[in-house]
């Protein structure tokens, strides 16, 4: 049976945020021999993935045995590691939710938009972010969330809580800033620093935003990278397009972000698709697996981690980012 990992470079990280991606790689089966050995000198390791159908329904029953990882690294050979277990992550989370406010969620940029009204955009996009609280509470009760805007800036609208209606009545606060740019680098930088300081190890960054955009932040794309990469938390995006064909000046460093730190980001076309879209990635997350692997003591730090599906039909995100 084929083994297929996730097209990652395992050589060399390449530190800009929109490296590392290809297509998948196929080994021959051969290679799980390479898993056998004892549990000596060894440590373990855990980490969080989510893995779901090709409709995005999260997929609860993946067995050890299904699962492959290997780990590489500036200097050493990729090496398979032996799988110890895979059971559903029942730790709380710590999750940022990021809140479109600029001039394209409405006022005086909604005349661009042909008849999108910006009331309209704006009830969406809260109705879109309840149903996330609403599924993650419901999922996970300890799991705690701050509201973030980052219309002209990235500003706490509700701090981290567990208290559903403490959210929804930050929630029911979000309004377009007229005529002010979006910041989400800055926001998502932001968020990495609030992050680092929560006592869980499962953390997440969850954005809504609209296109286009004017993105004003002055963070560089490595400087948001390594804010994300301390705090060592997946993103997740989902990016509504008004239909206008202007460039996404953020697009392409959103995408390698998401998939590079184990997240998802979604464009859509359909602003009543919002609420859908935002409450797979609560389901997602509220899904993700624990697993624990094998580690030998010694040798360099590896840099990237793959991960492999013996189950086809199945899409997995996992961070790129071996753990320390």
């Amino acid at each position: 049976m084929h083994r297929i990992f996730s097209g990652r470079r395992s050589g060399r990280l390449v530190p800009a945020v929109v490296a590392l991606a290809g297509a998948a790689v196929v080994f021959a089966p051969g290679l799980s021999a390479l898993m056998a050995g004892t549990h000596d000198a060894q440590d373990n390791r855990t980490v969080y993935l989510s893995v779901t159908d090709q409709q995005g329904v999260p997929v609860t029953d993946l067995r050890a045995d299904e699962v492959m990882i290997r780990e590489g690294g500036q200097g050493m050979e990729p090496a398979i590691r032996e799988v110890i277990s895979v059971k559903k992550a029942t730790e709380p989370m710590s999750i940022m939710l990021l809140a479109d406010t600029s001039k394209a969620t409405g006022g005086a940029g909604m005349s661009q938009r042909g008849s999108v009204s910006g009331s309209e955009l704006v009830r969406d996009v809260r109705v879109a972010f309840s149903a996330f609280v609403k599924t993650m509470s419901a999922a996970s009760p300890d799991t705690k969330m701050e509201l973030m805007e980052f219309g002209q800036a990235a500003v706490t609208i509700t701090g981290m809580t567990s208290n559903a209606q403490d959210l929804q009545n930050g929630i029911n606060k979000l309004f377009p800033k007229n005529n002010m740019p979006a910041v989400l680098l800055e926001a998502i930088t932001e968020a990495g620093k609030i992050l680092a300081k929560t006592p869980t190890e499962r953390r997440a960054i969850v954005a809504l935003n609209v296109l286009p955009t004017d993105e004003q932040s002055r963070q560089a794309p490595n400087q948001m990278l390594q804010a994300v990469r301390s705090a060592n938390a997946s993103v997740w995006a989902v990016s509504y397009n008004s239909g206008t064909v202007a460039a996404d000046p953020r697009g392409v460093v959103l995408d390698a972000l998401a998939t590079n730190t184990g997240g998802r980001r979604e464009t859509i076309a359909s602003q009543s698709a919002l609420e859908l879209h935002m409450t797979n990635v609560a389901n997602a997350l509220a899904n993700q697996y624990e697993i624990t692997f094998h580690r030998p003591k010694g040798g360099p730090q590896p840099e990237i981690i793959q991960f492999g599906l013996t189950r086809q039909g199945l899409r997995m995100m996992a961070s790129i980012y071996a753990p320390k």
